[in-house]
């Protein structure tokens, strides 16, 4: 009777033994879980904040046209486009 009561006190132990086990890996698992998708939506936000890249390579005559000051005469004009052609010169690259 004895030997048959320290079995089952002997295998319940071991099956919560087990389910403690069990629980500490589905813990595990769901921390794992929820640092991938903590970095899977900051990659979504980054994603999103980036411009696409054929964007920037397009060139716009509208939206350059919208970036130049508004000149109030025709020399202001020259002496703007003068300026930038140096700038961009020494830049080596063309953005006027």
């Amino acid at each position: 009777m004895k030997i048959e009561a320290e079995k089952r006190k002997a295998k319940r132990r071991a099956r919560l033994e087990a389910e403690d086990r069990k629980a500490e890996r589905q813990a595990k698992l769901e921390m794992e879980k929820s640092i991938l998708e903590f970095d899977l939506s900051a990659l979504e936000i980054n994603d999103r904040s980036r411009p696409a890249t054929d964007s920037q390579s397009t060139f716009r005559v509208e939206t350059a046209a919208k970036l130049f000051p508004k000149l109030a005469s025709e020399q202001e004009l020259e002496v703007h486009l003068i300026i930038c052609s140096k700038i961009a010169s020494l830049d080596n690259s063309c953005f006027c």
